[in-house]
């Protein structure tokens, strides 16, 4: 047991140094973006702190502090940008904030609250502005409506298929696991027995992988 436990230890240490410098990469560069944009924004560059605080937004990290304070950044930029009448700012924050959540959504959506929010008020901006020609005959609150169904339509991979890879993957890893931590006897021979069990599901769930990035 304790061999087996040593031939699968540095597969589990590297997973945990991969995961681990991910994470650290996204919160060191979602901070350094919050910071650019706030400084930006403090002397007056809002195009320039717009696009720093939108890239914070998207380095998304769950507990994370920066995500969340680069959003209620650009959201404030929005209501000023209203209440100074400069409907196209205020569009590009409103679309800045909903194009960060999107880009981060995985099986869930975060911030879904404020998604909402968000896509209401682009469509209420929309809706207020001269209508295309092609809605020239519907009334604010109808373009309204139509605008706000079309937001909320989720373009993007299949859940399903999402599922299906993520099925895979962990189907494949836990096969791989199993043949390094038991696949070899104490003195490091390969079991071809141990191999054959586990070969059928690595393959298996390597191609589910394979099927669900290549559908989603």
């Amino acid at each position: 047991m304790r061999e087996r436990f040593h031939t699968a230890l540095p597969w589990v240490l590297a997973l945990v140094v991969f995961f681990s410098l991910l994470t650290v990469r996204a919160v060191w560069s979602g901070r350094a973006e919050l910071a650019l944009g706030e400084r930006l924004q403090a002397r007056g560059d809002l195009e320039g702190a717009l696009v720093h605080l939108r890239r914070a937004a998207r380095w998304y990290v769950p507990l994370a502090a920066h995500p969340a304070r680069a959003l209620d950044r650009l959201r404030a930029m929005a209501e000023a940008a209203e209440r100074r009448g400069d409907r196209e700012f205020a569009l590009a924050c409103w679309r800045a904030q909903r194009g960060a959540i999107l880009a981060t959504r995985s099986f869930f959506v975060p911030f879904a609250g404020r998604l909402a929010n968000v896509e209401e008020r682009i469509a209420r901006l929309m809706a207020q502005a001269p209508p295309p020609p092609i809605d020239a005959n519907r009334s604010e609150t109808e373009r309204y409506e139509l605008y706000l169904s079309m937001l909320r339509q989720r373009p993007g991979p299949a859940g399903w298929a999402v599922a299906l890879a993520m099925a895979g993957l962990l189907t494949w890893l836990g096969a791989a696991w199993k043949v390094a931590s038991e696949g070899f006897d104490e003195e490091d021979r390969l079991q071809p027995a141990v191999v054959r069990r586990w070969a059928l599901l690595f393959v298996v769930g390597f191609v589910m992988f394979l099927t669900g990035l290549r559908l989603a």
